[in-house]
This record gives C-alpha cells, structure tokens and sequence, in this order.
C-alpha cells in the first residue's frame, strides 16, 4: 500500500485554486472580491466580485471554507469558550458603567474606569460651539458612547445554550416563551 500523503484541497474535494482563493479570502477579512483579485491580479472588479461569489456557493467549497476557518481561528488561539466570553462580556455590559449621572446632567466616566472596554463599539467626540449668554460662546464636545449590540450577543448566547429550541410538546407556540423565560432565571 502507498503511504503517499492526499492533498488538502483533495481531501476537501476542491480544487487548489479554490483552497488558495480561501486562504486568500481569510487573509483579506472575508472581502470575496479582493481575494480573488491577489489570484488574477488583472481581473477587472466586477469579474473578481462575480467570480468570488460563483467560488464561494460551491457545496464543497462552503465544506472546505468552515474547515479551514475553524483551523486559522484555532492556530488564533480562538476557542469555543473564547468566544462564548466576549458574547457574555457584551451581553452583560451596561451603559452605566460608562456614564454617570448627577442631577440633570449626564457625563462620560474617565476611561481609566470603563469597566470593560471591548464591548465598546464606537466612542464619537464632536467639537461644538455652544451659546452661554447673548454674545458668548464656549467651546464643548459632545460625546456619545456606542456598545456593542446587546440583543444580538444575548441572541447568541441563547443559541449556544439551545434555549430557542421548538420543541412543543403540542404544538402551542407561548410554550416555548415560558421555556426561555424559566432558562434565563435558571430553573428548568
């Protein structure tokens, strides 16, 4: 018997441009088109466009694109329960331990005391002129704190924990919203 070693994008049941056109698509953050261009360098823009969306609805390339996926994130150093924490984190963020509040006045905390700052998706500083008497003006900033989106982390969470299962016993739909409902308070 030969011991000779099956190509990757053999095993895959892909051919090996289309292994390299995944690598390259990782490697260009998921952007199809620019992928395909480091492959055809003179490709126009809508061909690249077309012929990585033609690459990526290939069966066997999806296949092969999870695999290796799952592969760069591992060799990342991403896991499972990586993942599963920085859901949580944003999950169980707060606004209000990014702001406070005294009286009717509302202010940014000093960022040394974020809590925890990866779930912050944007920070915007606006520069702006505001009008304190009839000829005075003082120059302020407007300051707004985006997290990230809270329901979608939540959302995620509950998937991965099977939460959002269909299972009803006869069919009535309000089963499965107590069912969620008795999972986040922890009964089941």
């Amino acid at each position: 018997m030969d011991n000779k070693e099956i190509p990757i994008h053999e095993q895959y049941g892909i051919s090996e441009i289309d292994l390299d056109f995944i690598h390259k698509y990782i490697e260009a953050s998921f952007n199809g088109a620019q992928a395909y261009r480091a492959l055809h360098p003179s490709v126009k823009d809508t061909t690249a466009t077309t012929q990585a969306s033609y690459i990526l609805r290939k069966p066997n390339v999806q296949a092969a694109y999870q695999k290796e996926l799952r592969f760069h994130f591992e060799y990342m150093g991403a896991t499972s329960q990586a993942v599963l924490n920085e859901i949580k984190a944003i999950a169980s963020s707060d606004i209000t331990d990014y702001i406070e509040q005294d009286g009717d006045n509302i202010s940014i905390k000093d960022i040394k005391d974020f809590k925890n700052t990866k779930v912050i998706k944007k920070i915007s500083i606006i520069p702006m002129s505001v009008q304190v008497g009839e000829h005075e003006y003082e120059d302020r900033q407007k300051v707004t704190v985006e997290l990230y989106d809270k329901l979608k982390a939540l959302q995620l969470m509950g998937e991965s924990l099977g939460s959002f299962s269909n299972n009803t016993s006869d069919g009535d739909e309000d089963e499965t919203e107590f069912d969620v409902v008795d999972n986040l308070h922890g009964e089941d």
